[in-house]
């Protein structure tokens, strides 16, 4: 019931900031998309994703808020307000996104615990639809990972696929 209201609010959201129709496919264009994201990367970023009722309805949900209170050790939580994903069934004819863009969200300015990143999906998703990739273990190895940033005070750092973390 939760995700399917999340879903219902989302399409609220890119039917109202794009030309998108929930039931109409061939509406779903890179172009109409480009509004609020990214087609090369699925981020959802723009024209108040951050703010909308579909991201708030997420944050706010009582198992969401339980496992980052139960990480936090408190019940006070902060949360960031940037955006989400949209992916599109790439076996309908969509664009996959261009390539995987490893990275963690903590650079190397930051030692010890300082962000939690997490995600809900909406739809079922396995290795045959794509969608996140996370590291076994590579939270543990966060020094290593950030080791040659080289703008240590960002917190976006990239990680390449060669980097002994992704073997």
């Amino acid at each position: 019931e939760d995700l399917a209201r999340a879903e219902d609010l989302l399409w609220d959201f890119l039917e109202g900031s794009t030309s998108w129709k929930r039931h109409a496919p061939e509406t779903w264009t890179d172009e109409a998309y480009e509004r609020v994201g990214s087609v090369r990367n699925g981020l959802m970023n723009g024209q108040g994703a951050g703010q909308s009722d579909f991201l708030w309805h997420v944050r706010t949900l009582p198992a969401v808020k339980q496992v980052f209170s139960r990480i936090w050790g408190t019940e006070e939580l902060l949360v960031s307000f940037d955006g989400g994903n949209v992916f599109r069934p790439w076996q309908h004819g969509f664009r996959k996104t261009a390539f995987g863009w490893w990275h963690v969200d903590q650079g190397a300015g930051k030692q010890g615990r300082h962000c939690v990143q997490g995600l809900l999906s909406l739809l079922p998703a396995d290795g045959t639809t794509g969608g996140l990739t996370v590291v076994p273990g590579s939270h543990l190895r966060h020094a290593e990972v950030t080791q040659d940033q080289t703008n240590t005070l960002t917190d976006y750092c990239t990680v390449q696929p060669y980097e002994p973390v992704m073997q």
